[in-house]
């Protein structure tokens, strides 16, 4: 929903342009569970959580890595990786429509304190500002750079799977052949280390 197919963006719709010069491939911003599906924005959405909606199928794409986000002058922006534990008991800002950190990766003794925001510029900011601290795909990282912040790897996270979403029994035409392309993208992706 925020961050598209991160790193990858660019390189699948020159991908889909070369492969299908007759349809168009536009990624729309949606800050909704199901990235504008649900709302007749889009066709298909590439989504960083499991629809719960039983009328939503999904296929999985491939697999992101977890990066916090710090403001750059914060302590912790000097390590150059960090871990979950870092943050407990610190204040953490998440998107609880469509984001990926939740209480549920942290014990519940060592879990961070979470404040809702309303959008990714909203979260930057905040971040930014040094009052909050996040958690987010790499994805996020290679689409949103900002002046102020940092994003640095969380060596104990758990991946977060990518998945493309459509109308369960409405599967647009073309889906399979994006699908192909989007994974291809990741699993040509270089092996990250944690």
């Amino acid at each position: 929903a925020w961050s598209t197919l991160g790193s990858h963006t660019s390189a699948v719709q020159r991908g889909w342009r070369a492969e299908h010069p007759e349809s168009h491939l536009v990624f729309r911003q949606s800050n909704t569970a199901t990235a504008g599906l649900l709302d007749g924005e889009v066709e298909l959405a590439v989504v960083r959580t499991t629809p719960r909606d039983p009328r939503i199928e999904t296929v999985r794409l491939g697999e992101e890595r977890r990066v916090a986000v710090l403001a750059k002058d914060d302590p912790l922006a000097r390590k150059r990786t960090l871990a979950l534990d870092d943050f407990a008991g610190k204040t953490m800002a998440v998107d609880a429509r469509t984001g990926t950190t939740v209480g549920s990766l942290w014990p519940a003794d060592r879990s961070p304190v979470f404040i809702p925001t309303s959008s990714l510029d909203e979260w930057l900011t905040l971040i930014a500002d040094g009052y909050v601290y996040g958690v987010t795909s790499e994805a996020t990282a290679a689409q949103h750079p900002r002046p102020g912040i940092v994003y640095r790897p969380v060596r104990d996270a758990p991946a977060i799977e990518v998945r493309l979403a459509w109308w369960r029994g409405a599967k647009p035409a073309l889906a399979d052949a994006l699908t192909r392309l989007i994974g291809a993208a990741y699993d040509e992706a270089p092996q990250l280390t944690r």
